[in-house]
This record gives C-alpha cells, structure tokens and sequence, in this order.
C-alpha cells in the first residue's frame, strides 16, 4: 500500500492539487503511470481527470480550454507533441498550470522551449521507477537551471545518496550508483 499511496500524496502536494483539480491522463491504466496518476491521484486528492484513449495533441489542447485541465504528465514525446501541435495557440489554455515529465530521457532543449511557448506552465521533471514511484522532482520554485537540467530532489519523506561500490557516500557530482530509501519504497519482489 504504502509503494502506491505514499508517492501520490506527496506528488499531491508537489504538484499543488486540492479537491476540485482537474488533470489530465492520456496512459493506459495497465502501465504505473496511468493507474498511480489516473486512478489513485485523483481518488487520493479529491480532483476529476479526464481520460484521453488515444493521444492526439490537438485533442489534448482542446480537451484543456473544455475541461480546465490544470496537469498532466508524460514523457518527453508527449510534451513534443503539444508544443508542435496545430491549434497550441487556438485555445484558452490559462488553466494549464504543471506539466510532469518523466519515464525517460528529457532534453534540456525541449523544457527550455516549453519554457517559452508556455510562459504559465511549469514544467517538473522527476524521476522514479516501477518500484519506487517518482522519487525526484522539481520544484515549482526551482531556477530555470535547475528546472532544465536536473529531476530535482527527493520527494518529501524519501531521501537518496550516491554511493560507490562499497556502499561509501560520494560527493556530489560524482558517478555512482543511487540508493533509495523511504515509504515509495517496494518491499521486494515475490
């Protein structure tokens, strides 16, 4: 229970939802993304979210001034697509407020473009895994620099370090491998 609910209470609060938010969710229920953000978020937190079977970005742009969509979240592709789509400027998308990447690898060009087409968005990049949730995220506060380039730090009750071979802490900046700890954390595999 806690590798399902701990993370989304706290992406809750990161993302800065309350009863009455409307998000967005275009993966399938089958996938984590899908059911963590699509299912539990919304139930955990009292918010409505609108379902998209298939993801068509210009679909997703309308589905937005429809509904008051105020976050979704994707991978990289996902956010390609809306900044490439036909009608980005056709619509009211001033509800539109965060938009989550992750579930793979982010260029530092596409959220600096994000960045400027979608002044009043913000855009967290987060990392995380099937058995861990998202472990990292950006801040809504966060320096454009640290927004681009990093997934930002451990969520509120995970902490995580880099360690080298004999499980000895490292510097930061420093190759190493990532160990996780906290309630996101799975408690193994049967």
């Amino acid at each position: 229970s806690n590798t399902i609910l701990a993370p989304q209470a706290a992406m809750g609060r990161s993302l800065r939802l309350h009863a009455g938010s409307v998000l967005h969710m275009a993966s399938t229920m089958g996938h984590q993304t899908g059911f963590l953000g699509g299912v539990v978020l919304p139930v955990q937190w009292g918010a409505s979210v609108v379902y998209q079977d298939v993801w068509n970005p210009e679909q997703f742009i309308e589905l937005v001034a429809r509904h008051r969509i105020e976050a979704t979240n994707g991978n990289a592709t996902f956010l390609l697509d809306m900044l490439r789509a036909s009608n980005l400027h056709r619509h009211d998308l001033s509800s539109f407020r965060v938009f989550r990447l992750g579930g793979g690898p982010i260029p530092r060009s596409l959220v600096r473009g994000a960045l400027e087409k979608l002044p009043g968005v913000t855009i967290l990049r987060g990392w995380g895994q099937t058995e861990n949730g998202v472990v990292t995220l950006t801040r809504h506060a966060d320096p454009q620099a640290k927004l681009v380039a990093t997934d930002g730090c451990a969520q509120p009750g995970m902490a995580i370090r880099v360690v080298d071979q004999e499980n000895r802490p490292l510097a930061c900046g420093t190759e190493g491998r990532l160990q996780c700890q906290g309630p996101f954390q799975f408690v193994g595999y049967l």
